[in-house]
């Protein structure tokens, strides 16, 4: 079937792949599918004062009829665990644009942030058939009319895949560890550092001397005093300040412009007094909040690559860290995501030191399928995202 829009003559085009991602980390392709899918009725227009853009990386070609061909870089993927394996379907749309090649090559090239209704002007010989074109491609994905910056879709783009490991083999692993590749310069004249600290320095030094990321974990309750005070010292308020007469708590790790836009979402599974389930931080509070009661140790080994999966089995708690993007986008634009990875680093860095000073252990996970982490967390909205968790408990 097809979308026709005066001048133009859209059809959309779906490439569906289904892959098995089993705990052997066995990778196994399914079947593929083609199909020729229907437009949307009724299509929603696009504001007037919406600045639509071609989605990143997209690629835009003729195909052998003359058509005008877009194809998003975004898969569409739907995640589902099963008892031995889990399915990912991905799904890729292209969209093929016949008729007028012409106006459809200048609507694309005038595509540039420019409102909608300077777009409509500019097409003059086919405006209103140029807004149901661009409704077309936003609702398929080829055209980008949030106005979200790019790091929200670089942050969507890199959402972990199905192959752990980035495809490496074993060995390939343990060559790129221990190759001693890192960044030296002969030629600069070397000057020696002290190894010798000052006393001011020890007891942090001792800290982060003991501090490992284990493979496993031996299981066994947390204690509730210790949970609370890896929460307090690694997450908590540490002073305040006044900014133009308004009180501003100060956390204990830094962040961009004093915005703290990472939010923390621990997930208990065994620690004395608390009742497993997702909670959330308040910081300001110093409490958690009672999120979901039913999400344990199996949602989370069920979001989990098979190969991270065995390291869940004796974790006491899972501290996820999300990021609520528009806090940062609305001051740091376009370089939001990287004030927020830094944030995230900060903050993930406090809680494996303050795991290590009580005697625990702390790991840093990111190897999780995003979408089944957001579910459980219950995120709908792409505004807040998962970006990484600490695991805690005793190796």
């Amino acid at each position: 079937m097809t979308g026709r829009s005066g001048c133009f003559v859209v059809e959309l085009r779906d490439a569906i792949v289904t892959e098995y991602a089993f705990d052997t980390d066995i990778l196994v392709e399914g079947a593929r599918e083609t199909r020729t899918v229907a437009a949307p009725t009724p299509l929603a227009a696009l504001p007037d004062q919406a600045r639509p853009v071609l989605a990143p990386a997209t690629r835009c070609y003729l195909d052998e009829a003359g058509d005008v061909c877009l194809a998003p870089s975004l898969d569409r993927i739907e995640v589902e665990r099963g008892p031995v394996a889990t399915a990912i379907r991905r799904t890729r749309r292209e969209i093929a644009i016949a008729g007028d090649a012409a106006a459809a090559w200048r609507l694309l090239r005038l595509l540039d942030g420019r409102p909608v209704a300077k777009l409509v002007e500019a097409m003059a010989d086919c405006g209103e058939e140029a807004r149901r074109l661009l409704a077309m491609l936003a609702e398929a994905g080829a055209v980008d009319a949030s106005g979200r910056p790019y790091g929200r879709f670089l942050h969507t783009a890199s959402h972990v895949g199905v192959l752990p490991n980035g495809g490496l083999s074993a060995d390939a692993i343990l060559d790129l560890v221990t190759d001693g590749g890192y960044r030296t310069y002969p030629d600069a004249p070397m000057v020696p550092v002290a190894t010798a600290l000052p006393p001011a320095l020890d007891a942090l030094h001792a800290v982060i001397r003991r501090r490992r990321s284990p493979f496993a974990f031996a299981g066994g309750p947390l204690a509730r005093a210790d949970f609370d005070g890896l929460l307090t010292a690694a997450c908590g308020i540490t002073g305040e300040v006044s900014l133009g007469g308004r009180p501003l708590q100060l956390r204990a790790y830094p962040s961009g412009g004093g915005l703290y836009a990472v939010e923390v979402y621990p997930m208990v599974f065994d620690v004395a007094g608390l009742d497993p389930g997702v909670y959330h931080y308040r910081a300001g509070a110093s409490a958690l909040e009672l999120l979901d009661p039913g999400v344990g140790r199996e949602a989370m080994l069920a979001a989990a690559l098979p190969s991270q999966r065995p390291i869940l089995d004796g974790v006491a708690a899972m501290i996820c860290l999300t990021g609520v993007f528009p806090r940062f986008e609305r001051k740091y634009g376009e370089g939001s995501n990287r004030v927020l990875a830094a944030e995230a680093g900060h903050l993930a860095q406090n809680l494996l030191l303050a795991a290590t000073a009580l005697g625990l252990q702390g790991r840093p996970c990111g190897g999780f399928f995003d979408a089944l982490v957001n579910s459980a967390l219950g995120l709908e909205s792409e505004e807040e995202q998962f970006l990484l968790a600490v695991l805690i408990g005793r190796a």
